[in-house]
């Protein structure tokens, strides 16, 4: 009985060593992945089908309106005097003489 399993723990090993080695040359199959998921715990089973649903729900979710900037600005009044005094501010002390 030992043998057993330990020759269904070896085939296993095997066949998980074979599949990572397709995997890293080529694209993915189902049946490949289906085989590796055949190995998880039913715990693991369960939080890799929560992923995928919040994967696929996220895939499937229409994109998000695009927000309007028209009027953004309305109402507002920049005067030559406030961009004057902007600039003075930002390159007041530019060059620094104590560089």
């Amino acid at each position: 009985m030992e043998s057993n399993t330990l020759q269904q723990n070896t085939e296993m090993i095997g066949e998980s060593a074979a599949l990572y080695t397709i995997q890293q040359n080529s694209i993915p199959t189902v049946d490949s992945i289906l085989k590796l998921v055949s190995q998880l715990a039913a715990t693991d089973k369960l939080q890799l089908m929560e992923s995928l649903v919040a994967l696929i729900r996220a895939e499937l979710a229409p994109p998000p309106e695009p927000v309007s900037l028209y009027g953004l600005w309305k109402g507002v009044s920049i005067s030559e005097e406030d961009i004057a005094e902007a600039r003075q501010e930002m390159w007041g002390n530019f060059p620094r003489d104590d560089i």
